[in-house]
């Protein structure tokens, strides 16, 4: 099993690098005072998805009272509407439901519209949680009507704590030196470190670089192959992912230029810089600081 799953927090107390909200989200629970409308924010890997599972939790709701749904597939204004009919009617076992509504930015706008109305007369039973890694795409009514936890990226210091516990368990202790280099280049990604470290374990941390580059480079031919077979729902998450990574960023363009040269050049020069100015944000379009900007640059020539 991967690391990250077998070692994802089951109590709030669990919770790495995330102090405030989850102090903010335990005195809610402990007043009984919890919104049933809230808003987890962040970047990719941090713990929206886990705080929002362990509230599901922590209010006793019945697993089959769960209900996940992720909004980079189902983000139609149907969905939301077979949602609002699910939620409308009171569980059959238990007295509580609660809604992940994951990558929520994804929503149309009809069906930000849709679930709008669903907030404004949440019923007594359901609570409902929107996680997102852009909160700029949700319409304000809708983050007016929702309790705000804004998730940071982790503090390196404490993943690569949370690293050496981790790799003692699995009984491969790794020392702090490879904890932290690895920490270090996970961006503040619990997750994105945790898999670094599985990767590292594979080869004993003979070369933790070359791991470290070797991951970079997988995850950069992946964007790529998905923008030339035209999958823009995975094109876009995977640039999300990628711009929240501040290390090496000349050495993802160099990746980038290489495949490019053999596969996307070679087939149509002329298009390929216009794929990324429809991603990247206009404010931002001649930036060298995000990776979307050298994206641009590097297919620009």
């Amino acid at each position: 099993m991967e690391l990250y799953k077998k070692h994802r927090p089951y109590t709030l107390d669990d919770v790495v690098g995330q102090d405030t909200v989850v102090k903010q989200i335990k005195k809610s629970l402990e007043t009984d005072n919890l919104p049933h409308a809230i808003l987890l924010t962040g970047p990719s890997g941090v713990g929206k998805t886990t705080i929002a599972r362990i509230i599901s939790s922590d209010l006793d709701v019945p697993a089959m009272n769960i209900e996940e749904c992720n909004s980079s597939s189902d983000r139609g204004i149907d969905a939301i509407r077979s949602l609002i009919m699910k939620i409308a009617i009171p569980p059959l076992a238990g007295n509580k439901r609660f809604v992940i509504i994951d990558e929520a930015h994804g929503l149309t706008a009809p069906a930000q519209e849709a679930l709008l109305k669903v907030l404004e007369e949440c019923p007594d039973h359901t609570y409902i949680a929107l996680l997102t890694t852009d909160e700029s795409k949700l319409k304000r009514a809708l983050k007016t009507r929702c309790s705000h936890f804004k998730l940071k990226a982790v503090d390196s210091m404490k993943i690569a704590a949370k690293l050496e516990e981790v790799s003692r368990f699995e009984q491969q202790p790794a020392g702090w030196d490879v904890c932290n280099h690895i920490a270090q280049a996970s961006g503040g990604s619990m997750r994105e470190a945790l898999v670094l470290l599985q990767q590292c374990m594979v080869t004993d941390y003979a070369d933790i670089e070359q791991t470290i580059i070797q991951h970079r480079d997988a995850e950069t031919i992946d964007l790529l192959r998905g923008i030339v077979a035209g999958d823009w729902p995975k094109t876009v998450r995977l640039l999300k992912e990628l711009d929240g990574w501040k290390s090496d960023p000349e050495g993802f363009r160099r990746t980038l230029l290489s495949y490019c040269s053999k596969v996307m050049v070679g087939k149509n020069p002329g298009s390929a810089p216009s794929v990324f100015e429809i991603f990247v944000d206009q404010t931002n379009l001649y930036s060298r600081e995000t990776i979307p900007g050298l994206l641009y640059f590097a297919l620009k020539g």
